[in-house]
């Protein structure tokens, strides 16, 4: 996955899918047309923040190239959203 990272951002100072930045990621991180719908999907029923939607798109970028995928899948969302509820069940402040 790292590999596919740096041939990605080759030439650009970046060296991972974290440190991608909001154009960088929409010139580099394709989406099938099923993965788009899901994520416009999961963002308008979770009113994520802009912050929220890239973090959650470079967490799927980086799923997919574990999983050796060219481009987000519906699937690569999906999980990326189940990390995210994870995260706010387990990891989350209270008080």
């Amino acid at each position: 996955a790292r590999e596919r990272q740096r041939e990605r951002f080759r030439g650009t100072g970046i060296t991972c899918n974290a440190r991608a930045t909001g154009p960088i990621m929409r010139e580099t991180f394709r989406m099938t047309a099923d993965a788009q719908t899901g994520m416009k999907l999961v963002y308008e029923r979770l009113g994520l923040s802009g912050r929220t939607y890239d973090s959650l798109l470079k967490v799927a970028r980086t799923i997919a190239d574990v999983q050796g995928a060219p481009d987000i899948e519906r699937q690569h969302i999906m999980e990326a959203v189940h990390y995210r509820s994870l995260e706010h069940k387990y990891w989350q402040r209270r008080g």
